[in-house]
């Protein structure tokens, strides 16, 4: 399970066509990647993914990744900065909604779009600052918020 806070970025190092898939490989932090084992799960702007390849050399860590296709490939680009978070432990706070593997609060909702809060810190941490508008994005709700949802619909279906 991931919380979405966001504290730590990588860069895309390395993208290659394998027989039966697609290595991604991003260069992350030394401090980050001396925690990381192989076959570890990562976070990779929300999308999650397990480290089959690790290497380290002086200044970072490269975390190589198995992609089964390339959908799943045409939201990353090399030398790209992406949002990165290692699983949590067990006993770490859980809390609530994934926007690009960021955890966001939902300030207004409209029959069309979402508006959240985008503070100086969350922008400077991840890399929701270097989107564009039309930029392709991930989004993910919390399991007990869906669900209170779909329950909140039938409610109003109901009365």
């Amino acid at each position: 399970m991931f919380t979405g806070f966001i504290k730590d970025t990588a860069i895309i190092d390395k993208i290659q066509s394998l027989e039966s898939g697609i290595e991604l490989t991003i260069k992350v932090p030394h401090q980050f990647g001396q925690k990381i084992l192989v076959k570890s799960h990562i976070s990779l702007n929300g999308q999650v993914f397990t480290v089959f390849d690790k290497q380290e050399n002086n200044d970072a860590v490269l975390l190589s990744f198995y992609l089964s296709n390339s959908r799943k490939l045409s939201s990353y680009k090399h030398q790209e900065k992406i949002n990165i978070e290692k699983a949590i432990s067990l006993g770490e706070e859980l809390p609530g909604t994934w926007f690009y593997g960021v955890l966001l609060q939902i300030r207004k909702m409209t029959a069309s779009s979402l508006f959240f809060e985008l503070y100086p810190e969350t922008l400077k941490l991840t890399n929701l600052g270097n989107k564009q508008e039309g930029s392709l994005i991930n989004i993910e709700v919390d399991p007990i918020v869906k669900k209170v949802g779909q329950i909140m619909e039938r409610l109003q279906i109901n009365q």
